[in-house]
């Protein structure tokens, strides 16, 4: 792990409420795969690879490519998706969108 990928881990235990361990764990109740999924997403934004992504969120990297899917598809198609996991997508964006602004902000002075 690297401070990048714990500042997320620590960023999505706000959001959905769930405890870091909770979501680094193997554990498949709801909403712990999603969040791991977002998490992996958000670093392949930051231009890590699929295999790297998974990795720091502790994965197979076939897994998270279709988690990954799963989630985009869910984002199509939302009358698929959970609530809660419509929620905890929205916060985890709102929650990075407002980090990225303050990094930013941070830079400019």
């Amino acid at each position: 792990m690297n401070e990048e990928s714990e500042y997320l881990f620590e960023l999505m235990s706000k959001v959905s409420g769930e405890t870091i361990e909770a979501i680094k764990s193997k554990e498949r109740r709801r909403p712990l795969p999603a969040c791991r999924y977002l998490i992996g997403m958000e670093l392949v934004r930051r231009g890590y690879r699929a295999t790297r992504a998974a990795r720091c969120i502790g994965i197979d990297h076939a897994t998270f490519l279709h988690g990954r899917k799963m989630m985009e598809d869910l984002r199509i198609n939302p009358q698929r998706a959970f609530k809660e996991e419509q929620d905890i997508d929205m916060n985890f964006r709102q929650a990075l969108i407002k980090y990225r602004r303050a990094v930013t902000a941070h830079k400019r002075q």
